[in-house]
């Protein structure tokens, strides 16, 4: 039986037009409860739309919609690769 490694890496690294499972995020309380809110938390699959390298938002789809995460939100949340 072989184990499968899971990379867990940040949202703003990982590249644009693949699909993620939101793994943890790296905070609690207020930061956690905007995600939430949002429909963002562990296990949701997201699509990664555009990512520009250093500045703007991460834009990613999820359940249908389309949503812009500011880049220093984007750092704080973690995904794997679907």
């Amino acid at each position: 039986m072989t184990d499968k490694l899971v990379s867990v890496e940040k949202l703003s690294d990982v590249p644009s037009g693949k699909y993620y499972v939101v793994d943890i995020g790296s905070d609690s309380g207020r930061f956690a409860m905007r995600m939430v809110h949002l429909g963002l938390y562990k296990g949701v699959e997201i699509k990664k739309l555009k990512n520009s390298k250093k500045r703007g938002p991460v834009m990613i789809k999820l359940k249908g919609a389309k949503y812009a995460i500011g880049r220093g939100r984007a750092e704080r949340v973690y995904v794997v690769k679907k």
